[in-house]
């Protein structure tokens, strides 16, 4: 079975630092994500104001059952407050070729 990548393509709220984001996206990772079920890799990658998230998992299951919970979890309320809402976008693709 393929692999999934999550990509998150987002901006920070008006006012929120870098180290306070990071402060915030460590915690959550530490906490919440890497104890999912399925949870591989995450890269965090910015260029200019744009973030990227990109988290790989097992399985479309996992990927899906991690995002839900994710969205019960106050972990999830306390990154996901410092988000610019109109400025993020999310997908889940399944991995055709590894090279």
């Amino acid at each position: 079975m393929s692999n999934v990548i999550e990509l998150v393509k987002f901006k920070l709220k008006a006012g929120v630092t870098t180290a306070d984001f990071l402060a915030a996206s460590d915690n959550f990772q530490k906490a919440f994500l890497q104890k999912c079920k399925g949870y591989i890799s995450r890269k965090l990658s910015l260029n200019d104001d744009i973030w990227l998230d990109i988290v790989v998992w097992e399985t479309m299951d996992d990927a899906q059952m991690a995002m839900t919970a994710a969205y019960e979890s106050p972990l999830f309320a306390d990154f996901g407050s410092l988000l610019n809402e109109t400025d993020c976008d999310a997908g889940h693709y399944i991995v055709e070729r590894n090279y």
